[in-house]
């Protein structure tokens, strides 16, 4: 269960993605979280995001 996320510093990446995922469907729909933007603090999300998010793809 994901129910916070930190960024990593803007100048290693460029942003983090919280992906909804089926062996099935492949990738649904996504969470974008922009590094620049979101350094230093911490995003909480929605209770409907907690138990979907299963993949993180960080670039």
């Amino acid at each position: 269960r994901i129910s916070s996320v930190s960024t990593a510093s803007p100048s290693a990446s460029y942003s983090t993605t919280l992906w909804e995922h089926t062996s099935t469907q492949g990738y649904g729909k996504g969470v974008l979280f922009k590094h620049a933007d979101w350094y230093g603090k911490t995003a909480n999300l929605a209770a409907d995001w907690n138990d979907i998010t299963s993949a993180i793809e960080i670039k």
